[in-house]
């Protein structure tokens, strides 16, 4: 067995890439692409205040400033990176993996529920001492360190990762709500347990759209995209919506949209796909009906969008209180 000292961190960035989307994100191009938008618009004075703190992260160099060939500009690989920290961590053989993996900060599920099947409704009110039980509740945990002037500065560069990271996770829809009903009375965790066919491939619901903005890493196909996203969506057209900081109002309309667009109000043909560690993907299952796959890109691209500007909207108050 490799030593857990001595694992590249690139190799992590490589195998999150790949299986991360399969658990609870955007996978590192989603992040990577909001975290883009949201330093084009950030003032020079929050950006230097941000960059500063990040520089504190106790893994700078092994995580977040190690990749030579991306790093044309360290400050913005630095802060790409930073928005994908939380998943690096998701690794066993990561040194921080013990401390800073926290599996229920990514969602919070507020349920999409049917045929009179209830779901449990999240708490929302982080008790300032316990480990948070969902994203709403650690947002407020890392905001509150972010603000505490006795919070140290390799805790606040971390703080700061989750919150790059938090900010696109709930923008995506199916890290608000989880479905429940006589099929799953449990629920569907975040459409994990729902498989369907994608051209060839079968697929679970939440790796669809974790990977519905592409696979690449590299810079300039995210500075594309990115590019394409603020055409289509720029800060203009959204400013009202993006002015709307309360993360419990961004799980809420990312719960709509799952319901409305990834779910199809519950009409979306799929099967059941076997749940828990190591269980197959189903051999068959209906295709995508013609045109979602269009629909959910371009749902996709707007939160995409809000998340970006929302993030350096937040960005700027901590940079304020810091």
């Amino acid at each position: 067995m490799l030593n857990r000292q001595f694992v590249s961190a690139s190799v992590m960035v490589c195998v999150l890439v790949f299986c991360a989307s399969h658990c609870n994100a955007w996978n590192s191009t989603g992040h990577e692409l909001v975290a883009q938008i949201a330093y084009d618009e950030l003032s020079p004075n929050t950006k230097s205040a941000i960059l500063t703190l990040l520089k504190a992260h106790p893994r700078l160099n092994e995580d977040l400033l190690h990749d030579e060939v991306r790093a044309k500009d360290d400050d913005l690989a630095m802060f790409l990176r930073a928005a994908t920290w939380p998943d690096m961590v998701r690794y066993p053989l990561h040194p921080m993996n013990h401390t800073e993996h926290h599996s229920r900060w990514h969602y919070v599920d507020f349920p999409f529920e049917q045929d009179g099947v209830k779901g449990p409704q999240p708490n929302l009110q982080w008790d300032g001492k316990s480990d948070p039980a969902n994203l709403v509740q650690a947002m407020q945990k890392a905001l509150t360190e972010l603000k505490n002037p006795q919070t140290p500065a390799p805790r606040k560069a971390i703080d700061l990762c989750w919150v790059e990271h938090l900010v696109g996770d709930i923008h995506q829809p199916l890290h608000a709500t989880s479905w429940f009903s006589k099929e799953y009375p449990q629920g569907d965790q975040g459409g994990n347990l729902v498989a369907m066919k994608n051209g060839d491939e079968v697929e679970n619901l939440h790796f669809f759209w974790d990977s519905i903005e592409g696979m690449s890493m590299d810079p300039e196909q995210i500075r594309k995209t990115a590019d394409r996203i603020e055409a289509e969506y720029p800060l203009s057209k959204l400013k009202d919506r993006a002015a709307d900081l309360s993360v419990v109002d961004w799980a809420h309309e990312s719960r709509a949209l799952a319901q409305s667009v990834a779910y199809l109000n519950g009409t979306l043909p799929h099967v059941t796909r076997t749940p828990g560690p190591g269980a197959t993907m189903p051999s068959e299952a209906p295709a995508l009906p013609t045109g979602y796959a269009q629909a959910a890109l371009a749902t996709a691209d707007e939160r995409v969008a809000l998340a970006g500007y929302r993030l350096a909207a937040v960005l700027d108050q901590i940079a304020k209180e810091n």
